[in-house]
Formats: structure tokens, sequence, C-alpha cells
């Protein structure tokens, strides 16, 4: 169906979207102020001017939809690791547009034009997308190569082939860890990889070949301790972090010893008062700007009066749980889950949640599949979140599946200061009294 169409049909509705614009624009400038801390007052301003733009031109009849395709391209180009917000908020603004049609008398010609309508919004953001990504990663290999080829004769490298294999590796990494290509902040790691003498595959082996056929991602010894040795000169200030009950528990820590053959690291953090870290044998992660990679290890011994961390078995691999884009909290107490779909109610037992999701374990796992859309039913203290909710990952040997919330923004916000509020009991509960 023709979109201009089809937004005719909304526009006769014209006077709800155009009160509801500002709260829209404001549920954008609140989730972005609070999710992108680093944010400039004037970035954040200009992109409000083209969500609002963007807005206009989906819900104002006097506005082409033709419009379109040019203000997503520019937010793809300039805002791409924004454009999830206006996103998130075109689905809320679906939520609130269907309370307000069931609330009137339900016109399903103007549901239908609702949805039509917005796979035509996504089928056209999806595509563009692809396509600014390709243009803008080719734009930044070819600026990021210039650069790097500049300063090829400072670093005292003279190999072309190897500026061009970094460079290509750099935006690999970049690509894999979902995050914005900044010319800037690759140069800065290029020439910290030049300058360690770092081959193309970052010095990482593969060895170890598991029972069940994994292999183990180690790091070179002698290039670990060499990275160390170099953040101890230049700041010395690691960032060690481990998990509790699904919480990152985190200490910032300095460099007092090296001992690259026994494969441990001695540091010292007197300001660290979290039990945890003391623990023998309790896994941890080491956090560097320097390090192409985390390091794993694991506590030898700690001596927490002293602020004394004894960390061994020291290995470069991925934190993944660094990787989570919201935190997820285990409860104490188990809560049993109501999980209704396809007319029948199940019951779980939550694992873990997040404001924008939760793991659900089961005694006998339903018939679901990724994508399906089912009703929740979690009962928290002092409140309940009743919202639907879309399968994102389902463990068939765990029964257990990962489930994504579709709530509304005042739910979410109430379920956010009740993640806050579990999240500070947990690490009161890990913290040294005085008295310890």
């Amino acid at each position: 169906m023709n979109p201009q169409k089809l937004k005719e049909t909304l526009a006769e509705d014209w006077e709800f979207f155009s009160i509801y614009k500002d709260k829209f624009l404001r549920y954008i400038k609140e989730e972005l102020s609070l999710k992108e801390k680093h944010i400039t007052r004037e970035r954040l301003e200009t992109f409000l001017k083209l969500c609002g733009e963007i807005y206009e031109v989906l819900f104002n009849p006097e506005r082409s939809v033709k419009d379109l395709y040019t203000l997503f391209e520019e937010l793809l180009f300039k805002y791409g690791d924004y454009a999830k917000f206006l996103i998130t908020a075109l689905a809320y603004l679906a939520y609130e547009y269907t309370n307000f049609l069931i609330n009137q008398e339900l016109n399903f010609k103007k549901l239908y034009a609702l949805y039509t309508f917005y796979s035509f919004i996504f089928f056209t953001f999806q595509k563009l997308y692809g396509e600014v990504k390709k243009r803008k990663i080719e734009e930044v290999k070819k600026k990021l190569l210039q650069e790097i080829i500049a300063i090829k004769e400072k670093l005292g490298i003279n190999d072309e082939e190897l500026l061009k294999e970094v460079l290509l590796s750099l935006l690999g990494e970049a690509e894999e860890k979902k995050r914005d290509i900044s010319v800037k902040e690759l140069k800065k790691e290029a020439v910290s990889l030049l300058n360690s003498g770092i081959n193309t595959e970052f010095n990482r082996s593969y060895k170890n070949v598991t029972e069940s056929g994994e292999k183990e991602l180690l790091g070179n010894i002698e290039r670990i301790f060499s990275l160390l040795e170099e953040i101890k000169e230049k700041d010395n200030k690691l960032e060690v972090r481990t998990y509790y009950k699904g919480l990152p528990v985190i200490c910032v820590a300095s460099i007092t010893d090296l001992d690259p053959s026994m494969n441990l690291v001695v540091l010292e953090s007197k300001l660290c008062k979290y039990k945890i870290f003391y623990q023998p044998g309790q896994e941890v992660f080491l956090h560097h700007p320097l390090l192409p990679i985390s390091l794993k290890g694991k506590i030898f011994k700690g001596e927490p009066k002293e602020g004394i961390l004894i960390v061994s078995d020291l290995r470069m691999e991925e934190d993944k749980f660094a990787r989570r884009r919201y935190v997820r909290v285990e409860l104490e107490q188990p809560i049993q889950v109501e999980v209704l779909t396809k007319g029948k109610k199940y019951f779980g037992v939550l694992k873990d949640i997040s404001q924008r999701g939760a793991a659900v374990r089961f005694t006998e796992l339903p018939p679901l599949e990724k994508g399906n859309i089912l009703k929740l039913r979690i009962p928290l203290e002092g409140f309940e979140i009743e919202t639907l909710a879309v399968v994102r990952r389902v463990d068939d040997k765990e029964k257990e599946i990962g489930v994504e919330f579709q709530l509304p923004y005042p739910e979410e916000k109430r379920l956010i200061q009740y993640i806050l509020q579990k999240q500070q009991e947990i690490l009161n509960r890990l913290r040294y009294t005085s008295e310890e």
C-alpha cells in the first residue's frame, strides 16, 4: 500500500500526534541523557531537532513522506549510535496510539494503517542502515589508512603491508564489538598497537583444545606482562572486575609487582572493601585501554586489611559480561513467573532480571521459539510487572528462555529503581564492615 495513503489515514488523528510530539522528544532526551552521559549539549540538541523533523515527516499531513529517506540517511550517518533511541520512541508511540484507539471507538482501519506504515518505516530504516554503514566504514578506512601511513616513519615501522593489516584488524574488532567507528579512537589504538610491535592477530594464539573440541583463547605470557609493565609505567591504574549474582563488582587497583615466571601480578587497592575480591579462586577480569582484550585470572591470595590482591593464571579472554547493555541482578528469593502464550499458561522461576528483560527457567520448557511474543506476569516487592515480551533466546539444555520486555516508559523507570535498590543491597552485603 502507498505509504502516503497510509499516512493520510493516520493524519485524521493529527491532533493526537501533534500533542504527543513533546512527549516523544522528551522520552528520547531523557533516555539519551541517562545512557549516553558523554554526549554534549550541542550534539543532543541537534539530534533532537533531527528527530523532530523525522516526526513531522511521518505524521504531519502537510509534510511528504518522500523526505523520510534523506532524513534517515542523515540520522544514520551523523548519529548512528543514537538511532536506537528514535526507534524505541517510535515503538512507544505505537503503543500509546493503540491505547488511544482502544479508548476511542476502535477503528481497525487506522490500526491496520499504523502497523503497515510502521512496516514501511522499519524496512526503509533497515535498508538504509546497511548502505550507510558500508559507506561509513569505507570512509573511515580511507582516512585511518592515511593517518597511520603519515606516522609510520615516526614509529620506525616501514612495512606498509603491516600497517594496512593493522588497520583492517582494528576495523574488524570495531565491527565485532558493534561500536561506533571513530577515526580518532582507532588511530590512538593503532599507534599503541604499532608501538608495541603487535602483529595482525594481536599475538593471540589458540591452544589447548578442550575435550569438547572448543578452543581456549590464551594470550602470550610475554605479551601480557609487556602490556602490564607499560600500564605500570604509564598511569598504573587497572580496573578489576568480577561478578556476583549477575552484578558487576568493580575496584580500581595499582600494580606493585609482576612475576612472569609464576604468571601472577600483585595489585594494591586500599579502597577496595568488597569481600569477593579476597576469596582465593575467585575469577576476575582486568581492564585497561592499553589492553586489546581483557585479562582473565583468579585470586591466588588476598589481604583485605592491606588491600593486596594477588592474581594468577592470567590469560587474554574477553569479558563477555561487560558487553551487556543493561546490568542484570539475580534475586535472593525464587520468584514465580507466569507465562501466557498461544492461549496456554506456564510457570517458571525468575533467574535474573534487567530493565529491558529477564531469564526464566522452567521444569519443562514450553514450546517456544526465538521471536515468539508472550505475556508475562512477574510479582516483585511492592509492585507487579505485567507486560508483553519477545523471546530472544531459547536454551533447551538449561530449560531456560531469555525475553525482552515491551514495557511502557513509566513502568520501566519503576523497574530501574527496583534493580538499583537490589544492586545496592547486594553490594552492601559484599562490603567488609569496620568490625571485620
